[in-house]
Formats: structure tokens, C-alpha cells, sequence
């Protein structure tokens, strides 16, 4: 379903989905670090996906708030393993190994006067299952990022200079899991709050 108003400044984007995997491909790690691929039955993968976008202030030349722009997108994922026997094991009914059930964007982009711009961002990412045999979680989790940014125009040369933010939650979490590994050795760790700047020179 889509949905336009107020000539495109507020979009709605969604959607329900059902996809039916015969075989599905697992990675597994083994105690070395060697990395490897396994067939694992089927999978029941079914959802819903939503994104919305809004300009709450639309772009103009006057004023303190030159332009508001406000976006949202949610997925929901509720993949499962059929049929998935390993050893006499039956993961049949478990939660796809590495897919989190919700994740959650908000997105806030703020214009105003003298080319400056601000732009924040927050995300939502539910637990996440480790294993095939769901017995390992990683823990659901909360980012925030921002970025304020400043663009000058001097003839031919345009200039933007920014500085940015990121996880200034300074939350515990990981970008890449290692999934399956041996000895229970999931996690890479992220980095913590840290920050950044730089200039774009463009001629």
C-alpha cells in the first residue's frame, strides 16, 4: 500500500509479506575461525513493513526553521525454521538464527538559516538469536546518532564542513554477530560513543 498527501509531503509506504524458503543456507563458524554453510531445511519467513515520511515544516527561504522533515520506517520479522534436523536435533518452530522480530528508525532532519542543518537519528533493534537452537540472545538495543552539517558557496567552490556523533547512548552492542560459532563466541563488539567531523570540498 501506498499513500500520498498534501502533494508528497506526507508518504506512507507499506507493506505484508509471506516468503516460503525449501532450503535455506546457515553459517557456522567451528573452533578454528573457519567459516562454513549449511542447508537447513526451510524457512517461514512473514512480516510487515511500514515507512512513513512527513514534512512537518516544508522547505522555504524565511524564518528561524527554514524546513522539518520527520521519516519512520518499522519491520517486523517473524522468520522461523521448518523442517531443520541436525543431528537428531529438531530446530523446527525456532526463530531464524541472526534476524531481530522489530527494528525501529526514527529519522529528524532540521534546516535553518545560514545553510545549517541538523540531523538526528534513533534505532531500535529487538534481541537477536545467537544459535540455531535459540538458546544465545543478543540484547535488544538503542543507537542515537547526529549530525549537524554547514555548506557555503563561493562561486565555483562549494564547501561543507560537519560534525557528527554516533551511539551517544553509549549502549553495548554488536554490528556483527558470528553466528553459530564454536565456543560461544558471537559477539564483535561496536564501538562506544564516539564522534567525528571533516570537511567536503567539491569543485
Amino acid at each position: 500500500m501506498r499513500l500520498s498527501l498534501r502533494n508528497n509531503k506526507v508518504y506512507l509506504d507499506a507493506a505484508i509479506f509471506r516468503f516460503d524458503l525449501e532450503n535455506a543456507i546457515v553459517r557456522r563458524v567451528d573452533a578454528a575461525g573457519e567459516e562454513s554453510f549449511v542447508n537447513a531445511g526451510g524457512t517461514k519467513q512473514a512480516g510487515f513493513e511500514a515507512e512513513l515520511t512527513a514534512w512537518v515544516v516544508p522547505l522555504k527561504r524565511v524564518g528561524i526553521i527554514r524546513g522539518l522533515k520527520f521519516a519512520e520506517s518499522y519491520t517486523n520479522s517473524n522468520f522461523k525454521f521448518v523442517d531443520y534436523i541436525i543431528n537428531s536435533t529438531n530446530f523446527a518452530g525456532n526463530s531464524l538464527t541472526g534476524v531481530p522480530r522489530n527494528n525501529l528508525v526514527n529519522a529528524l532532519n532540521l534546516y535553518l538559516p545560514s545553510k545549517l542543518s541538523l540531523y538526528l537519528q534513533h534505532s531500535y533493534v529487538s534481541s537477536i538469536p545467537l544459535n540455531d537452537a535459540n538458546a544465545f540472545y543478543a540484547d535488544k538495543y538503542h543507537l542515537m546518532q547526529a549530525k549537524a552539517m554547514w555548506q557555503k558557496q563561493i562561486h565555483a567552490l562549494n564547501l561543507r564542513l560537519f560534525f557528527g556523533g554516533d551511539n551517544l547512548l553509549n549502549a553495548k552492542y554488536s554490528l556483527g554477530n558470528d553466528l553459530n560459532a564454536a565456543g560461544s563466541r558471537f559477539y564483535n563488539s561496536a564501538a562506544t560513543r564516539n564522534y567525528y567531523a571533516g570537511l567536503n570540498v567539491q569543485f
